[in-house]
């Protein structure tokens, strides 16, 4: 019976209860032994109801008597699909366990804290039920102090009915993701989060779970960088002489207030080409060559003549070009020009040199 059990996948067994070398208890044991869930009827004619409660107590399916073997076939069927069914849920146990333990894993080792809480538009949040590794990190709390923390505790008192009213939103579904939320750890020091939300369902029950994503380091640069673009942009609007940004193309991209009062007359001028807001012109003049002669770096210099709208000279520039390179592969992209008013130097070297 040890080699058939290891030989085949059996769907039944129906062991006598007497054998001259054997008996069915012991066929039973051996069943029990190789760990098999085959479904064990036993058969006799002649033991009592004692021993057929004894082996039905040791784990047998089923016992029927000889004289009622009638029985056999209907109790062969149902045993078969009630091993059918106990094999199922087997699997499905099986399933569950491995979903668990993964989804486990994936809980504990994500790099964003995760929170998970019960949540009602009516009650609001209730007390953590359970968080990860790194939401204990990120806010400086252990895992049983979680326990009697829930979402007003670990922010800010006055951004919490903004907060609040997010969650609604994310449990709506109306929206996912809400960014730079502040966000209070144990020792107070507020930083800040992106923050979503999603329904999830844990032990049996409905529960939301935020996920924190710390964009500290991001909120702080692009701070700076705007602290950094308003302090350029002040310097660019408080420069005395005229300051033009250019394509590659000519088309001026920008220019600050001096150059607006200079070419009032041919306002906008952002968005066209600098020949044409600057000289009425249709195609390239003096002031735009320079543009194609610093793709070697080095800035250049020319004193041009100021015009007006239909060409007349009325002054003198001086201008500087600079290239304005991409910092990722160096390439110039554009031109800075910085122009000077010398008209009135110029007037007076040439009264000078007619003096002399």
């Amino acid at each position: 019976m040890s080699e058939e059990l290891q030989s085949d996948m059996w769907d039944v067994i129906i062991a006598d209860y007497n054998l001259p070398n054997f008996s069915g208890p012991e066929a039973l044991k051996l069943l029990k032994a190789a760990g098999l869930d085959i479904p064990f009827i036993a058969v006799s004619g002649s033991i009592g109801e004692n021993n057929a409660d004894e082996i039905l107590k040791q784990g047998a399916h089923d016992f029927i008597t000889k004289t009622n073997l009638s029985r056999l076939i209907p109790a062969i069927e149902r045993e078969i699909g009630d091993s059918n069914i106990r094999k199922q849920q087997k699997e499905t146990e099986i399933a569950l366990h491995q979903s668990e333990e993964q989804y486990r894993m994936l809980f504990e080792t994500a790099k964003d804290g995760l929170f998970l809480f019960l949540y009602s538009t009516a009650n609001g949040p209730s007390k953590f039920i359970k968080v990860n590794l790194a939401a204990c990190k990120m806010l400086g709390y252990e895992p049983s102090e979680f326990r009697n923390l829930s979402v007003p505790d670990i922010h800010p008192a006055e951004s919490l009915p903004y907060i609040l009213s997010q969650l609604d939103k994310q449990k709506r579904k109306e929206i996912s993701l809400v960014r730079d939320i502040p966000v209070k750890p144990k020792n107070g020091t507020i930083f800040y989060a992106d923050i979503n939300s999603f329904d999830i369902i844990y032990e049996g029950r409905k529960c939301l779970m935020g996920i924190f994503r710390d964009i500290t380091d991001r909120k702080l640069a692009e701070d700076a960088l705007k602290k950094s673009e308003r302090f350029l942009s002040n310097i660019f609007q408080s420069i005395q002489d005229g300051v033009t940004v250019i394509d590659l193309d000519m088309k001026i991209l920008q220019v600050n207030p001096t150059i607006e009062k200079w070419y009032a007359h041919a306002m906008p001028l952002v968005g066209k080409k600098c020949y044409e807001a600057y000289h009425g012109r249709d195609k390239v003049c003096e002031i735009c060559p320079t543009i194609t002669t610093l793709d070697n770096g080095k800035a250049a210099y020319e004193v041009v003549p100021k015009r007006t709208i239909d060409g007349k000279i009325i002054g003198w520039l001086d201008l500087y070009s600079f290239p304005l390179k991409d910092t990722a592969d160096d390439k110039m992209n554009g031109v800075i020009e910085y122009v000077r008013d010398v008209t009135e130097k110029k007037k007076v070297e040439e009264k000078l040199n007619k003096n002399e």
